[in-house]
């Protein structure tokens, strides 16, 4: 923490990892969720508790005007701002694996 060189080096990694994954799968018919396990302030260069950002890409996510990936940016985009615990259960729903309410 608070080695910003370092911390750029791996955003790269992970970003011409994700351009592979999504250059080699169909978004019509995958869904790929990004998020991280944690914020790390730059100005207190410790982990903090702070929401983190949540991108997911796939068929029949509504899609929002949010064009950046970080923790500002996430949070005015569609899915606002959410408990990790939700998250699974919107996965979920995206891919058909929810029983529906009322059938």
């Amino acid at each position: 923490d608070g080695n910003v060189r370092q911390k750029v080096e791996v955003i790269e990694k992970i970003d011409k990892m994700l351009s592979y994954i999504l250059n080699k799968v169909d978004l019509g018919e995958t869904y790929v969720a990004l998020t991280t396990d944690h914020t790390t302030s730059c100005a207190t260069k410790n982990h903090e508790g702070d929401p983190v950002p949540l991108a997911i890409m796939g068929p029949y996510v509504r899609s929002d005007d949010v064009e950046e990936f970080g923790e500002r940016t996430c949070a005015k985009g569609g899915l606002g701002r959410l408990r990790g615990k939700d998250l699974m259960p919107i996965l979920m729903n995206l891919i058909g694996k929810v029983k529906k309410f009322g059938t």
